[in-house]
C-alpha cells in the first residue's frame, strides 16, 4: 500500500508541473501574445530616428524568414543567471566585510574588559589615567563603528535601488524581445501565406518576384508595398488574404 502511495505521489509531483507549464503556455499564447504584438505595433508607430532604426531592423529580420530563437533565449537566460550570481556574490562579500569589521571592534572591546578585570587595588592610582585612555579609545571605536554603519546603510540603499532597477530593466528587455519575436513571426507567416494564396492567379515569374521582394524587404514601406500588391490581386479575384 505504501509503495502505491509513493508511486502516486511521485506521479503527481511529476505531472502537476507539466500540466501547469502547458496551461501557462496556452494562456501566454492565447491571451498575452496578441497584447504583446499590439504593444510592439504601437511602439513602431511612434516615429523618431531611434524607433525608425528599430522598425527597419525588424522588417529586415522579417525578410530573413523564420529563425531558431531558442539559442538566443538560452543566451539571455544565461546572462541573467550570471548577473544574478555575481550580484549575490557581491552582496555576500559585503556582509563578510561587515562581519569582520564588527568582530574586530568586539575583539578590541573584549581586550579592554579583560584588562579591567585584572586591575588590583595597588593599581588604583593608575586606574584614572588608564580610564582616560580607555575613554579615548572607546570614543574612537564608536566613531569608527558609526562610519561603518553609515557606509553599510548607504550600501544597502544603493543595492536596494540598483537591484530593483536591474530587475525592471531585465523584465522590460525580455518583454520587448518577446514582443518583437511575436510580431516578426506573425508578419512572416501572414506574408508567406498570402504569397502562396495568390500564386494560382499570377505567372511563375510574378510569383518568384513576390518571393524576391519579400526577401529583400528593408523597411516598413517595402513590406507595405508588397502587401498592397498582393491585396490588389486578391481583390481582383475575390479571395481573402490572411491578416
Amino acid at each position: 500500500m505504501n509503495n502505491k502511495s509513493q508511486t502516486s505521489t511521485k506521479f503527481k509531483t511529476a505531472i502537476l508541473p507539466t500540466l501547469f507549464g502547458a496551461l501557462l503556455a496556452f494562456i501566454v499564447g492565447k491571451v498575452f501574445d496578441p497584447i504583446f504584438e499590439y504593444l510592439y505595433t504601437l511602439f513602431l508607430s511612434l516615429g523618431g530616428s531611434f524607433v525608425t532604426y528599430i522598425s527597419d531592423s525588424t522588417y529586415r529580420k522579417i525578410s530573413d524568414g523564420f529563425t531558431d530563437q531558442a539559442t538566443l533565449y538560452i543566451f539571455k537566460i544565461a546572462v541573467i543567471a550570471c548577473t544574478y550570481g555575481l550580484t549575490t556574490i557581491f552582496i555576500s562579500a559585503k556582509y563578510v566585510f561587515q562581519s569582520n569589521a564588527t568582530s574586530t571592534a568586539s575583539s578590541e572591546s573584549n581586550q579592554h574588559s579583560e584588562k579591567l578585570d585584572h586591575v588590583m587595588p595597588k593599581d588604583l592610582p593608575q586606574l584614572k589615567e588608564y580610564a582616560e585612555k580607555l575613554k579615548l579609545q572607546l570614543e574612537s571605536q564608536k566613531r569608527r563603528l558609526e562610519k561603518i554603519e553609515a557606509r553599510r546603510k548607504h550600501f544597502d540603499n544603493f543595492m536596494y535601488i540598483s537591484t530593483r532597477i536591474w530587475i525592471i530593466i531585465t523584465i522590460l528587455v525580455l518583454i520587448f524581445n518577446y514582443s518583437s519575436n511575436i510580431f516578426i513571426n506573425n508578419k512572416i507567416t501572414v506574408m508567406t501565406n498570402n504569397i502562396e494564396i495568390v500564386s494560382p492567379y499570377v505567372s511563375d515569374i510574378e510569383y518568384k518576384k513576390f518571393k524576391s521582394d519579400f526577401h529583400t524587404i528593408q523597411c516598413y514601406r517595402d513590406y507595405e508595398d508588397l502587401e498592397q500588391t498582393l491585396q490588389s490581386i486578391a481583390d481582383a479575384h475575390a479571395i481573402a488574404l490572411k491578416k
